[in-house]
């Protein structure tokens, strides 16, 4: 067997699991609860707190890049 070749990769993949269609019981667009379907029905995430994790994730490349900016300033210095 030369070295490109091992016992795990001859012959044909492996057969993988049919997967079968999704079926509801509740009509098109209801949950169980009866309200309409929404595209994110999460409790654990709503705007506010969506709105909130932007916000926090601006700040961080803000301080992100001020960092790398204050970098080549200290670089600057130093070669004076």
């Amino acid at each position: 067997m030369d070295r490109h070749t091992s016992p795990r990769t001859a012959g044909p993949p492996p057969a993988l699991p049919r997967c079968e269609p999704l079926t509801f019981a509740e009509p098109a667009g209801h949950l169980t609860s009866g309200h309409p379907a929404r595209l994110v029905d999460s409790p654990s995430m709503d705007r506010r707190l969506a709105r909130q994790n932007i916000r926090t994730a601006l700040i961080a490349g803000v301080i992100g890049i001020l960092m790398f900016g204050l970098t080549f300033l200290a670089a600057y210095l130093y070669t004076q």
